[in-house]
């Protein structure tokens, strides 16, 4: 799969400093563009599932479907095997989750991901232990750090998977236009992503 067209879409083109703590590419992201992406973001507030989402899906256009729209609240998103079939039925051909690890402080970046992690895996560990999903306020220099996960739903399995590390975001929009904007570096870096 070519993630380039996923991140070229999703990701407004940008050549800041990154500050990715750790990512990972499939070493067989080559070739597949994505008709559709699913957006599905983790957070234990309602509020900023659907800001994370409406923000990401506002890059994506036609492209990207908000699982908001879809899925109703927090705990429809608890059963992953609906969560992937709904989107599936929707004609999503990937999902992209975003995953706010923690909106207090910077974290340790060294756990690397699971090479044969598959969406469902990543929600179901999400929902084991949300305890540091707070993020009440934005405020002068506070950190956020969001893990992004990208799907390939015919190999089933991530096909990309980055944190991003991010300082005075004003808002959620603003956030979401940091994380998409390292990680766009962060692949561009890479070689998946051609640059300008």
């Amino acid at each position: 799969m070519r993630l380039p067209t996923i991140t070229l879409l999703l990701l407004t083109v940008s050549c800041a400093s990154s500050n990715l703590g750790r990512s990972w590419v499939s070493p067989d992201a080559a070739g597949k563009q994505f008709k559709k992406l699913g957006v599905v973001a983790l957070t234990n507030q309602e509020v900023y599932r659907r800001e994370a989402e409406w923000a990401l899906v506002q890059e994506l256009g036609e492209r990207g479907l908000a699982s908001y729209q879809l899925l109703d609240g927090l705990n429809s998103l608890r059963d992953t095997a609906n969560v992937v079939r709904t989107l599936q039925e929707a004609g999503c051909d990937g999902i992209v989750t975003l995953q706010l690890k923690s909106g207090r402080v910077r974290p340790d970046p060294a756990a690397a991901p699971s090479s044969n992690a598959s969406v469902g895996t990543t929600m179901d560990d999400y929902w084991v232990d949300p305890s540091a999903q707070q993020a009440e306020a934005f405020l002068p220099g506070q950190f956020f750090s969001v893990e992004v996960h990208v799907f390939d739903m015919a190999a089933r399995k991530m096909v990309y998977n980055g944190l991003a590390i991010e300082q005075d975001a004003r808002n959620t929009a603003d956030l979401v236009h940091m994380v998409r904007r390292d990680v766009m570096d962060d692949l561009r870096q890479k070689g998946v992503v051609s640059g300008k």
